[in-house]
């Protein structure tokens, strides 16, 4: 779900938060500038392209294969793993109920249990504590609400 650039200044603007470091063009672990890399250079082929400190070993991949719009923050393993867990947690609700719901819905649906800006609410922003709120959120959630 691509993300509007002034809807997302505006909300960093509003709660202090980095703009760079959510849209992947800054690291969050030491403030550096990431490069806008093939993602072979992880991976040993490509998946596309991504942002990537290498210093830190964290990256980010984007939107398409031809976009430079990245699908969040850079992050480090760890996170990297929470964030494909928020996401294994939060998938079937977006993606089952797409008779019903598609996936703008779902994250809406997303951003008011957690209380958070439209703009903000993407799990590829989401810190360790976030990831763990989405998957608490979602396994609570009955799947007829």
């Amino acid at each position: 779900m691509e993300i509007d650039d002034a809807e997302l200044k505006s909300a960093c603007e509003h709660l202090g938060a980095d703009f760079e470091i959510l849209r992947g063009k800054k690291c969050p672990y030491c403030k550096g500038e990431t490069k806008y890399v093939d993602s072979s250079l992880v991976y040993g082929r490509s998946y596309g392209m991504m942002y990537l400190c290498e210093p830190c070993d964290a990256y980010v991949g984007v939107h398409h294969k031809t976009s430079k719009e990245s699908l969040g923050s850079v992050a480090k393993g760890e996170l990297r793993n929470w964030r494909k867990q928020a996401h294994a947690a939060f998938d079937p609700i977006a993606y089952e109920r797409r008779k019903n719901w598609n996936r703008r819905e779902a994250y809406s649906w997303l951003r008011k249990k957690m209380g958070i800006p439209k703009a903000l609410c993407h799990i590829g922003m989401f810190s360790v504590n976030r990831c763990k709120k989405v998957i608490e959120i979602c396994k609570k959630t009955p799947w007829n609400e």
